[in-house]
Order: C-alpha cells, then structure tokens, then sequence
C-alpha cells in the first residue's frame, strides 16, 4: 500500500460548480439522496482490447462479469478482488431516474487509485489523472494517486451542471460507466468506488440514502475572488502544459462573490502546468498558467485582477503554511524597501467542479516593463550595448526541462531564466557568463573594497544588504541556496549584477526544522544549508562600508515598517481578511505543516506561532545586527543643489533626462563616488566617478543619453554621465549620497510646476539655492532647450508670442488670435515656419511669403469672418489656423523651417493669472519682452478687444478688469521714477509688485494712495491688487530713472 500522510478532514467541506449560471448563491435542495453507490451490483471487464461503444446507454453488456463494488487490490477496501497488476477495469451500472423535474442538483463522487474517466449515458462527465480522447484500454496514469475513503478523507466530487443535469439524464433508466486505470504494470493497489448523488427539490423519498461521509455541496460565497478552472477532460501536469478554460470572477472591493456570478474579471483559455519544486510533492498543487487567445494557440497579454498586463502567471498554493501570509508579508517588505516584487492578489481556486482552496494569484519572474524593468533581449542584440542587457538569470533547483547554467569559479551555479537559455545567442550566453564571472572576481580581489575598481563597480551593492535583512529575518532555508533571481540591464543603463526580485518564504518563520530554520537565534548565513550566494555574502560582509550599509537599513526599518506594532497589525488585518477562505483551505486539506507534521489546533494558534517566532527573532537580530561605523541619519551638508531639470524634453530637440548640479557655496566640493539614486529606492542609481570635483560656483551636468545631449549642446564640458534612469514624465524624487551614503540632497518634482517643461521645449530652474526645491514657488520655466553647465540669464528669444485672445466676449467675438513680435532690427522670415497648441495634432504652416517687419508683429487668426468682422482693416495678418485655443488654459509653441521648436509659452486661465480673457472681451497681454514668458506677472488683461498686430498702449483708464460704471482703478504717472499713485473707489486688501522673473519685489499697504519705487531698478514691473471682495487685477508699469 503506498504510504502517505494521514490528515484528520475538519467537519465540512465546500464542494463547487464551475457553471456560471444567473443564479444567487442559495441553495434550493430539500435534501440528498443517492441513485447509485459504490458496493451495489455492476457489470465490469478487464478489458484486453479497445471496446468501440461499451458507455453508450444500449450497450450490451451482458457477457460482463459481476460484482459488488468497490473493485480492485490491495488496499482492503474493494468488495470485488481483481488481479494484481490490473491495468485497467471498465465499469457499467444502470439506474432508475423517477422524475428528472425533481432534481435540483448532481453530484459525482469518486475514490480511486490512480486515474479514471465517468460516463453518463455516454457522455463524459468526470476525469482525473488519465489521458486520451478516449484513453486506450492498457494506458497507464501519468502519475500516482491515493485512495482516500479507507483513509477516512473525502473523495473528489464533480458538480454537474445545470445544462449536464437536463440534458444527460432521462426519466427511466440511465447508465453509469467509469473505467479506472493503473499508474504502473506492478503497482501494489488499485481502487475503483464510484457514487452519483442527487440533490432534490422535494421531500419525496425515491432513492438510497448518502454515505455517511457525504457532505452536502454549499455553493462558494467568498469575499476573495474565485477563479474556476475547467481542465476539459485533461490532467494538468507538470509538463507539457495542457490548454483548457479559465473563468475569474471579482465583484469589486467590499462586494461579495458567488460562484454562479459572471465572469467577469478574466473568461477564456489558458495553458496550465503543475510548478515548483518540493512542493509538487504535496497534494495540494501550485499551478503556472499563461493566457491565451480564443484558439489557444498563442499567449496573449492581459490585466488580471488588477495587475499590469503579461501573460504568465503563478496559483502559489501556499500548502506548507497554514497562515497563508509568509509569501506575501515578505513580498510587500521588499516593495516597501523599495525593489519590484511579483504582485499578489489572494483567491479561492475551483478545478474541474472542486473545491481546491485559498490560492495565491501572482505574477511569474520576467522581462517587462511592469515586472524586472530592464531592456528586452532579442536574439538579433549581439553586440554593443544593446548586448548588456536586460538579464534575468537565477540559483535555483533543476525544475521542468534541464535548463542552462554555469558555475563560477568559486564555485556558484546560475541558471539563465529570461530569455531561456535555448533562445540566447551564443554571444549572449557568454556575455552574462563572463559578466557575472567578472563581478565574482572583483569581489575577491585584493582591493574588493575600492569603490573604483572593487565589487561596487558592478555590483548593486545596496541590493545585497536588502537580500540579507530579508533572508535573515525570514530565516529562509533557501536563502543561500535556491529561489534567488537576479537581473543586470544595460550598460547604459548602469546595469549591474543584482539580486533581486525576492521569492519563496514558505519555509520561513520557524516553519522548517531542518537547515537551521526552526531557530529564532542565529544567522542563518553561518548556521543553514546554503552554499550558493553565501560565498558571495559572507565575503561582502568583510567589508565595513557593506556592514554599514545593513546596519542602518535594519536600524530604519525596525522604526517602521518593521517595528513589532506594525508587523502584528499587518498579520492581524489579513487574517481577517482572509479567515473565511482559511477555514474552507483547512476543511479541504488539513491544517498539517508538511513535512515538520506540527498541526496547530486553529488558524489562530497557527498565527500566534509566528508572531512569537518573530519576536523573539526580532529581539536576537537587533542585539546582533551589524554595528555602523558611522551615524546611520548623518547629512552631508555640502553647498549642492540640483538648480535645473530636464525631464521631458520637445522631440524636437531631443537632449534626453539631464539635471545640473550647482555648487553654491565658496569652497570647492568633491563628489567622487557619490550616487544620484531614482527615489529612495536603491534598484537605478547612478556613480559620479573619482575626482568629481565642482568648484565654488560651478555647475556639472548629469545626462542621460550621451549622444543626445552632445547634438544639442555639443560645447558643453562640464558634464557626466550616464544617469542611469530615465526621469519620470510625470515628477519624481532624486536623491543625491555621498561616497558613504550619507544625505546631500533631494528634490521631488512635479510636472504640473511648470507646463512647458513637460514635453514643450523647456526647463525646469530653479529660483535660488536657499529655496525649498519641494515646492513649485522655487521653480520656473528657462529658456528654450535649458542652460545646462551655466548660470541661467535672461533668454535671448527673437520671435515671441505678444498678445494671446484665447476666449472672446460673445458680444465682440474676433475669434481665436495670437500676435508676435519680432525682437530683432531686421525682418525675419516666416515662411515654412508653424504654429501649434498643447497638442501636435493641430498645426498651421505660414505661407512662403510671410514675414515680420523689424521690431513689428504678425496676427494669425483662426475664423476670417469672425477676426475681420472685429478688425476689417487690418492686413498684417494670416490665417486662418483653423483650431482654437483652450479657455481652462494651454500651450502655445512656434517652431521653424527645420520643425524645430523655437518658443513656448503655457497660460492659465485661473488667478494668479488674469482672469478677464477668458470669455470678458479683454485679451492676455505681454508686458515683459526680455522676461520670463511663462510667469503669471508678465502677462496682463489688455484692453477690450485687445490690440492685435501693433504696440500696446495703455488703455484708460489703465485697468486690468472689466469694472461697473461706478467703479475704477487707476494709476500714474506711468512710467514712473519715484512714485506711483494709485486711485480707486474700491477697497483694497493688498499691493504688491512683481518683477519679470515673478518675484515679489514690494509687499506694502497704500499711504496716501502712493506708492515709493526708487529703490527699483529701471524697467518694467507689475502692480498685483487685491480687492477686499477677492477681485485681483494686475496692472503693468514702466519704472524709469
């Protein structure tokens, strides 16, 4: 008799349909019956040929033998004996079905050893562990399977579903067949016991009553998602992977889900196979799926529950721990440290009919960019950078088909994960080989310390010391030794040899007693079983800045993510969230920890084992964890800032990502060896090489892309690179470290700051050194192209956009228009050149002849008939552009003959902006030339109507608001020398004045109705007033000496 594991089954058990059917989940059974059992008289063969027919209901099956069930040997739980060595045994049964109407529900029960098929009137209605369509007579099961009812455990069932139920039975006689099949010529047993019981709507009593281990079916109401699998007559192995049909169905946060509800999260095919590797030994199976088109023929990508669209998947089964959180309290840690970790989303799983437990849904290690983000690998990248990367390769257990690998020469293996090895090239499989060979052997070099030449060089260090903290609070018996996946992108990327994404705790937290994992004290680096990565660990701790780097992650994790508080209320909250699940998971299969044989009394219990594991884990880890040799909180206050950023350059003038770093104190400043990080995460980051030095008042350049950046700016020097990272579109944080990791300096950016900055041809600058680079006030947008490597000066931009009519008074309207200016003292010519809003679908070309006269100005309108009709005089025009200029604000961009873009102004439609434009019949105006063009206080509400295509001259009275009758502000002399004078019935709440740069030059209350400005410099300012009732107006002035 095979051996296995006894598990004493708790008192109910959830057996599921997989028919989606518009039904609620209640149950409509008066009770259940059974029309057919397993030790009552069949007829049965052994069979020595195929037989063409033998399930169909007028079968003749008279020649059979007979006997009462259960048939078999060898495990003294069969009626009728059959020979040892029995390779297959067909079964028939027929019945009496008194009224079809009566019956709400079928059920297939079915305990065998090792693999069998069922057939109602004909039709195949149950299968587990044996192939073939139909199988031959003399096939043997792929694999083993246990007889469980002697084992006083439950058999499969199969719900039948409401379409089988009507249209396979009949009222009269119906006919059971099964046929049951060995797994080998000299297995020592063989068990054949089948039941069909039925569910009935009413209180008559036409049949046997059920076993005594019968459980009647309870449909799954689950507050998890439920993912039902319908293998379609298949057994899913362990290879090759079988195509079958896959339904998810999730009603959202909060709301419940019903087995009979929809599919409504995932419905289509798949490709399934059994994964892992001691865990395939265990009853309950994980599973790796991929999703598949309708055909199933080829992997298609999609979301499921919620996760990033890919197409390989992983069902943990989560069968060696009974608090079902080890897996993912270790995966939200290493998020929350900062690296990509597989995304999980717990689920109760049903397969082929059965109920098969809480799983975990998660997503498989590989190449995307919403999994390892580095750059894909084709086989056509064998030279040059795009031969770096990107790598996924690993230490793990021989799983599936013998894959390749290589051992270092001290003496680790690595496997080649993704791509596989049998779609590397030859130059690819040697480029990875000969890297990570190479990032071995600096770590054992003499000077393995050295920042330059050492194992940083192309090591991520700070990767390491998280795998340590991970591994060594988990006490993770495969920590050193198997489940490790490691990744290396690109050079130019700096793509360096990283371990990472974590994976597999299920032995962890005391649940192994083997390898040293029982123990709460001790390293298991020093104490278990691994001989892979410890030769890399323990080497990496003989150096200080290594130790250093662990000591202070350990210190700053235990004050937050991992204080004791934080990690209890984690396990505590999903275990509520999960207790309902658990308690059908332990009903179904035990709460047995394999193979340790521990069995806690409860779900709870098994959680307060861990808890007190931890504690005591924790208390030993502080005591001896690594000691800094240095305060862990230090900031390095060097005179450094990141004083510009370009973050999305116009594809126009493509420079790539750079930032400059300017060195605003009096001395110089070295950074050799210090890191510019992508965030608070320690995945990308890049190294400033040795001799980094910036002096007092100098500014260095980190590019991204070296050959972008030198087209644009090719008599820039003072600059490095690469970074490393691309800068995020939408904002993000940059962290500056030096060569000890201690803090410089960070900035956190936000493309809503400044909108031409986002893809519209400017920069990011920054107002001055002392100013708080986490707010937008300290930010405004440069020049055209940025500055990079210079102190920022006024820009020198030659056509500009003047006056802005974006949203006309319906009364007066002219249409959308723009006016520019020409700057310079000779005419420029337009011709070829264009115009475009925020969006670059919408483009106007100027005719061939169009020119600006020196220092003069161009309209173009968008509406002839709308502009002529408010202008029909006017000729130093063109038009029509025909698309129109947004009134809740936006982009405004000229570009020239070559497509290059060559001015950029956003607008807004809101205060601090002048509100009047927009629909009040006033136009924006520019006030300040040679100013910033995309600060609020260099545009002004100009006069009604606006006045496009000459010089603004102040309206009168010179207002910046569509005032009644009774009321006005006005202001002179102006221009001004020493005082202005400002006179109004309103009453204001304050003044203040602006310069072209946006900065607050005078905050003051009125004295008399004046204003004093001879401390202003000579030029042009802006008046910003506030009514008591919120009113704002800006008026423009002119300071002169």
């Amino acid at each position: 008799m095979k051996q296995i594991k006894h598990i004493t089954w708790a008192l109910a058990i959830i057996i599921l349909s997989v028919q989606n059917i518009a039904a609620q989940c209640v149950n409509n059974i008066n009770h259940w019956e059974a029309c057919v059992l397993d030790n009552q008289v069949w007829r049965y063969l052994i069979p020595t040929a195929n037989i063409p027919g033998w399930t169909a209901t007028n079968f003749n099956d008279g020649a059979w033998g007979q006997g009462n069930g259960g048939f078999g040997y060898g495990d003294n739980d069969d009626n009728t004996i059959l020979p040892n060595g029995t390779r297959s045994v067909y079964m028939r049964k027929s019945f009496n079905i008194v009224d079809t109407s009566a019956i709400g529900s079928v059920v297939f029960c079915m305990d065998y050893d090792d693999g069998f098929i069922a057939y109602l009137n004909g039709v195949e209605i149950a299968r587990a562990n044996l192939n073939g369509n139909p199988p031959n007579y003399n096939n043997l099961t792929p694999t083993d399977h246990e007889a469980q009812l002697y084992q006083n455990k439950q058999p499969d069932y199969f719900t039948l579903t409401q379409q089988q139920i009507s249209s396979l039975l009949v009222n009269g006689n119906n006919v059971l067949a099964v046929e049951t099949h060995n797994s080998a010529v000299n297995s020592n047993d063989l068990t054949s016991r089948p039941f069909l019981m039925l569910g009935l709507k009413n209180a008559a009593q036409n049949y046997s009553p059920t076993p005594a281990w019968f459980i009647a079916p309870t449909p799954l109401y689950s507050n998890l998602p439920i993912i039902v699998i319908n293998t379609l007559g298949q057994t899913i192995k362990d290879d090759p992977r079988i195509v079958c049909d896959m339904g998810i169905i999730d009603n959202g946060p909060g709301n419940m889900n019903c087995q009979y509800d929809v599919y409504n999260n995932y419905n289509g095919k798949i490709s399934i196979e059994i994964r892992g590797s001691s865990s395939q030994s265990v009853p309950k199976k994980g599973y790796g799926f991929s999703t598949l088109d309708a055909l199933g023929a080829n992997q298609v990508n999609v979301s499921i529950l919620g996760m990033p669209k890919e197409n390989d998947w992983v069902l943990n089964a989560t069968y060696t721990d009974k608090t079902f959180q080890r897996d993912v309290l270790m995966y939200d840690l290493a998020r929350y440290m900062g690296w990509y970790t597989t995304r999980v989303r717990y689920c109760e799983v049903i397969i082929n009919g059965s109920y098969n437990g809480i799983y975990i849904l998660q997503e498989k290690v590989k190449q995307d960019k919403n999994r390892v983000d580095v750059e894909k690998l084709t086989n056509a990248m064998n030279s040059g950078d795009s031969l770096t990367g990107g790598y996924v390769y690993k230490i793990d257990w021989e799983t599936g088909a013998p894959g390749g690998s290589w051992t270092t020469p001290n003496g680790v293996q690595v496997k080649y994960h993704d791509p596989k090895y049998s779609k590397l090239t030859n130059n690819q499989r040697n480029y990875l080989k000969t890297w990570v060979n190479g990032a071995e052997a600096d770590l054992f070099s003499a000077n393995f310390q050295d920042p330059s030449t050492g194992y940083r060089k192309k090591t991520n260090a700070y990767s390491f010391a998280d795998d340590f903290i991970i591994q060594e609070f988990s006490n993770n018996i495969d920590a050193y030794r198997a489940s490790n996946y490691f990744h290396k992108d690109r050079d130019s990327k700096c793509g360096k040899h990283t371990i990472a994404p974590f994976w597999d705790f299920n032995f962890t937290f005391g649940s192994a007693n083997w390898c040293f994992g029982q123990y709460s004290q001790g390293w298991q680096l020093t104490g278990g079983c691994g001989t892979q990565t410890s030769k890399w660990m323990n080497k990496l701790l003989q150096d200080q800045w290594f130790k250093n780097i662990v000591g202070c992650r350990w210190s700053s994790l235990r004050a937050d993510y991992l204080s004791n508080a934080n990690i209890f209320h984690r396990l505590d909250s999903t275990a509520a969230y999960i207790q309902a699940a658990a308690q059908r998971d332990s009903a179904r299969w035990g709460l047995v920890y394999w193979p340790t044989n521990w069995e806690p009394n409860n779900l709870n219990e098994a959680l307060d084992s861990v808890k007190n594991w931890m504690v005591l884990r924790l208390q030993w880890m502080d005591a001896n964890m690594y000691t800094p040799s240095q305060p862990c909180n230090a900031i390095n206050n060097m005179s450094l800032v990141i004083d510009e950023i370009n973050f999305h350059s116009d594809s126009t003038s493509d420079a790539g990502d750079w930032l400059e770093l300017y060195n605003h104190g009096a001395t110089s400043i070295d950074l050799s060896y210090a890191s510019i990080f992508d965030g608070d995460a320690y995945e990308k980051y890049c190294v400033l090489p040795n001799n980094t030095i910036i002096p007092a008042g100098g500014r260095l350049v980190v590019y991204h892309d070296s050959l972008a950046f030198a087209t644009q700016f090719p008599n820039v020097t003072n600059k490095v690179g690469p970074l490393c990272f691309k800068l995020n579109n939408a904002g993000q944080k940059i962290v500056i470290r030096d060569k000890d990791n201690q803090f410089i300096y960070s900035v956190q950016y936000s493309d809503a700051w400044q909108c031409v900055t986002d893809g519209y041809g400017r920069t990011l600058q920054l107002t001055n050194p002392s100013a708080n680079p986490n707010i937008s006030d300290s930010w405004f947008a440069g020049c055209m192209g940025g500055s990079p490597g210079v102190a920022y000066t006024p820009c020198d931009e030659e056509i500009i956009f003047s006056e802005i009519n974006y949203n006309s008074s319906p009364t007066d309207d002219a249409g959308d228009w723009i006016e520019m200016h020409n700057k310079l003292a000779v005419p420029v010519s337009l011709a070829g050149w264009s115009i475009r809003d925020g969006s670059s679908n919408n483009v106007y070309y100027f005719p061939a002849n169009t020119n600006i006269v020196p220092n003069g100005y161009l309209v173009a309108y968008s509406n002839q008939a709308k502009f002529t009709s408010q202008f029909p005089t006017l000729n130093n025009v063109v038009g029509p552009f025909g698309f129109g200029y947004s009134s809740n604000g936006d982009v405004v961009r000229i570009f020239d003959n070559t497509g290059k873009i060559r001015f950029s102004t956003c607008y807004k439609t809101t205060a601090p902006w002048p509100t009047t434009p927009n629909g009040d019949g006033f136009t924006l105006e520019n006030g300040a030339y040679n100013g910033n063009q995309n600060a609020s206080t260099t545009w002004f509400a100009g006069c009604k109507g606006g006045s496009p295509g000459v010089v603004y001259t102040p309206c009168s009275p010179a207002t910046t608001d569509d005032l009644s009758k009774e009321d006005y502000i006005t202001l002179y002399p102006n221009p001004a020398n020493n005082e202005l004078n400002l006179e109004s019935n309103l009453k204001l709440s304050s003044v203040l004045i602006y310069d072209n740069l946006g900065r607050i030059i005078i905050n003051t209350t009125l004295e008399n109705n004046k204003i004093d400005i001879s401390n202003l410099a000579e030029g042009m300012y802006q008046l910003h007033c506030k009514t008591e009732r919120g009113a704002i107006f800006n008026v423009k002035f002119v300071k002169i000496q």
